[in-house]
């Protein structure tokens, strides 16, 4: 404790600047890693519906599939 108050002000500032920051931060990462999540199921899932939809858009052009 002693140690602090013989620093400037300037540097105990900067220091409660870094802490914060890095608060800020590690905040910041554990509530995005859910919505990380979810993008990535969501992406699967629009993946899958183009895919079905390009097989069954093959399938047009060669003739297996009309358009009723």
């Amino acid at each position: 404790m002693k140690a602090l108050r013989k620093t400037s002000i300037r540097y105990r500032l900067a220091i409660i600047l870094a802490i914060t920051l890095s608060g800020l931060l590690l905040l910041g990462a554990k509530l995005l890693s859910p919505q990380y999540s979810i993008l990535y199921q969501q992406q699967k899932v629009v993946q899958s519906a183009v895919s079905i939809a390009e097989h069954y858009y093959a399938l047009y052009q060669q003739g297996e599939l009309t358009e009723q």
